[in-house]
Order: C-alpha cells, then structure tokens, then sequence
C-alpha cells in the first residue's frame, strides 16, 4: 500500500490527524488535503503516481520540433 492512501485511510479511521500525517510525511496540509479530495472523487485509482518522464525516440522529438 502506498503512503498516500495509508495516510488516507488512517485519518478517516481516525488513526491518525492531518497534522500528524503533515509532519510525519513532510508534506503541507494543502498536499494532504488534495489527496483526501483526490481519493474522495477517484478511489484508490487517483491516487496512483503516474510517470510523468516518458521516453520518445529521436523521430519523434524531430517531428514534434518541425511542427
């Protein structure tokens, strides 16, 4: 399970308060409230971390410039 949705999960179990989830993940209370509203719409799907870094060939950089 990823540490989003173990955050998650422990703070609508009660487990765990935004604060504590913040501070023990290093991360700011807008963070943790976009993944609660993320998880509210989409599920555990939404919070799944894409790879953003995707690898094109040489060819296709080429065509991408010409455009």
């Amino acid at each position: 399970m990823n540490e989003k949705l173990r955050a998650i999960e422990d703070y609508l179990s009660g487990k765990r308060g935004p604060s504590q989830i913040c501070f023990e993940l290093q991360i700011s209370k807008k963070s943790f409230s976009d993944w609660l509203r993320i998880y509210r719409l989409h599920r555990e799907q939404g919070l799944q971390t894409l790879s953003n870094n995707k690898l094109y060939s040489e060819a296709i950089k080429s065509q991408a410039v010409k455009v």
